[in-house]
Protein backbone atom coordinates (compact mmCIF):
# COMPACT_ATOMS: atom_id res chain seq x y z
CA UNK A 1 0.00 0.00 0.00
CA UNK A 2 2.88 2.25 0.49
CA UNK A 3 4.36 2.18 -2.62
CA UNK A 4 0.63 2.25 -4.40
CA UNK A 5 0.29 5.74 -2.27
CA UNK A 6 3.44 7.17 -3.35
CA UNK A 7 2.30 6.60 -7.06
CA UNK A 8 -0.69 8.03 -6.73
CA UNK A 9 0.71 10.98 -5.02
CA UNK A 10 3.55 11.57 -7.99
CA UNK A 11 0.84 10.88 -10.35
CA UNK A 12 -2.27 13.41 -8.69
CA UNK A 13 0.77 15.87 -8.60
CA UNK A 14 1.96 15.96 -11.96
CA UNK A 15 -1.74 15.40 -13.43
CA UNK A 16 -2.78 18.76 -10.93
CA UNK A 17 0.16 20.69 -12.28
CA UNK A 18 -0.70 19.87 -16.32
CA UNK A 19 -4.37 21.05 -15.68
CA UNK A 20 -4.24 23.52 -13.22
CA UNK A 21 -0.33 25.18 -13.03
CA UNK A 22 -1.51 27.87 -10.53
CA UNK A 23 -2.76 25.21 -7.90
CA UNK A 24 0.11 24.23 -5.73
CA UNK A 25 -0.96 22.14 -3.34
CA UNK A 26 0.74 18.99 -4.04
CA UNK A 27 3.72 21.16 -4.91
CA UNK A 28 5.78 20.46 -1.72
CA UNK A 29 3.77 17.65 0.01
CA UNK A 30 4.54 14.40 1.09
CA UNK A 31 3.09 11.54 2.14
CA UNK A 32 3.65 10.43 6.12
CA UNK A 33 2.11 7.42 8.12
CA UNK A 34 -0.06 6.48 4.64
CA UNK A 35 -2.48 3.71 5.64
CA UNK A 36 -0.95 2.46 8.66
CA UNK A 37 -2.29 -1.20 9.07
CA UNK A 38 -3.74 -1.55 6.13
CA UNK A 39 -3.92 -4.71 4.40
CA UNK A 40 -1.47 -4.94 1.46
CA UNK A 41 -3.82 -5.28 -2.10
CA UNK A 42 -2.69 -6.73 -5.35
CA UNK A 43 -4.79 -4.92 -7.31
CA UNK A 44 -5.12 -1.35 -8.88
CA UNK A 45 -8.65 -0.59 -7.27
CA UNK A 46 -6.82 1.02 -4.17
CA UNK A 47 -4.87 3.04 -6.31
CA UNK A 48 -7.83 4.67 -8.15
CA UNK A 49 -9.45 5.20 -5.13
CA UNK A 50 -6.50 7.35 -3.44
CA UNK A 51 -6.00 9.02 -6.92
CA UNK A 52 -9.44 10.02 -7.34
CA UNK A 53 -9.67 11.11 -3.59
CA UNK A 54 -6.59 12.97 -3.49
CA UNK A 55 -7.41 15.69 -6.90
CA UNK A 56 -11.12 15.58 -5.27
CA UNK A 57 -9.66 17.65 -2.83
CA UNK A 58 -7.26 19.52 -4.49
CA UNK A 59 -9.65 20.97 -6.93
CA UNK A 60 -12.24 20.87 -4.27
CA UNK A 61 -14.71 19.29 -6.37
CA UNK A 62 -16.75 15.89 -4.90
CA UNK A 63 -16.35 12.81 -7.77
Amino acid sequence: MKESAQITHKVARKNLLEKEPENLLFANSKLHHVLVGAKPKDCPRAGCTMITSLLSLAIKKTC
